[in-house]
């Protein structure tokens, strides 16, 4: 590819995760361009090594996303769990922790520590149990995760003009096993290593940041002001509003 798409990111971010998750594919296109810098003026580099800047591509965009999937889902537990005051407000998240803590055998003295608002710290140490274990961002473990400890799926949130959410899902979990290929054959130096174009390059860094804008969307999107009602005119009646 002759021409390079930068990706179009969310300006102001409100959001440490999303400003991080821009931070981590800065090396990123710094590989993407120095792969294109390797076919200009006749420069070529070794094959090898070209195919390295892609391998490496797209390791650390799906580690980006990793590490944004895991960042967005505590920043919003974050905020659910310290204006949660009832079960009732994390309703997912209490009844897995509580199904948890009853499958080891308990005293009464123990039901002492789910008192007054004791059940925030158990739901906590779950959670980041969970999140802390998240090694593969699939669209099936982060629709879990989401679930349980934020009360909605978050994958629902990825659709846009021409592609719907069980779509994006299946292209994310397509990348997802060609980083894991990489990386697992990249250990093994009598298995053959899986290639990658630049095509995939991109194709994965272009799904990889609109997944994370419209995840970003989804928990951040403004609130529209408030329609100013319409005041009839003196004399007129409200059905006659207009020029």
């Amino acid at each position: 590819m002759s021409k390079i798409a930068l990706p179009s990111f969310v300006p102001h971010s409100q959001s440490i995760a999303y400003l991080d998750f821009q931070g981590g594919l800065f090396d990123v296109l710094r590989l993407r361009f120095l792969y294109e810098e390797s076919k200009i003026g006749g420069r070529q580099l070794e094959k090898q090594l070209t195919e390295t800047l892609l391998r490496a591509g797209v390791i650390l965009t799906i580690t980006a996303w990793e590490v944004f999937v895991e960042g967005i889902i505590t920043e919003q537990f974050d905020i659910k769990h310290d204006e949660a005051f009832e079960t009732y407000h994390m309703e997912n998240a209490f009844n897995f922790a509580a199904e948890l803590w009853l499958k080891a055998k308990r005293t009464p003295a123990d039901l002492a520590e789910w008192t007054g608002y004791g059940w925030k710290d158990f739901v906590a140490e779950q959670f980041h149990k969970e999140i802390n274990g998240l090694n593969t961002p699939s669209s099936n473990n982060i629709r879990t995760l989401s679930r349980i400890y934020l009360g909605k799926d978050m994958t629902a949130f990825w659709s846009w003009k021409g592609m719907l959410p069980a779509r994006a899902c299946h292209k994310l979990d397509e990348f997802i096993k060609l980083r894991g290929r990489l990386v697992h054959t990249g250990r093994d130096v009598s298995v053959k290593r899986a290639m990658v174009t630049a095509n995939q390059f991109d194709s994965a860094l272009a799904l990889i940041v609109k997944l994370a804008n419209k995840t970003y969307a989804g928990f951040y999107r403004p609130t529209p002001l408030p329609k100013k009602n319409r005041v009839a005119p003196i004399g007129r009646k409200v059905g006659n509003v207009g020029p």
